[in-house]
């Protein structure tokens, strides 16, 4: 590589991080800030604690569902919602 290209490239990527440095001395990082959360209709702060699901069981370790029923509870959804494009693109023709 011609030599004239590489120090061309070094000063061009040196002043690039020179400007995004002084840049961030006038940005403030805290205009960064997540945007606040929402949450859907009927869902509470406090449904997004652990504790809030962890007190809704009697047995915390119990399972919940098997493998089969999450598959049909999917398969369920899917079938129903019409959430598939190619389900819904085979259907119309």
């Amino acid at each position: 590589m011609d030599r004239n290209i590489k120090n061309g490239t070094k000063k061009a990527l040196a002043l690039l991080m020179t400007l995004c440095i002084a840049g961030s001395l006038f940005f403030p990082f805290s205009a960064l800030a997540a945007a606040p959360v929402g949450y859907m209709p009927g869902v509470t702060e406090e449904m997004t604690e652990p504790s809030f699901w962890y007190g809704q069981t009697g047995d915390p370790d119990a399972l919940l569902a098997t493998a089969e029923d999450i598959a049909r509870i999917n398969q369920a959804a899917i079938d129903g919602a019409g959430t598939n494009r190619r389900k819904r693109a085979r259907r119309r023709t």
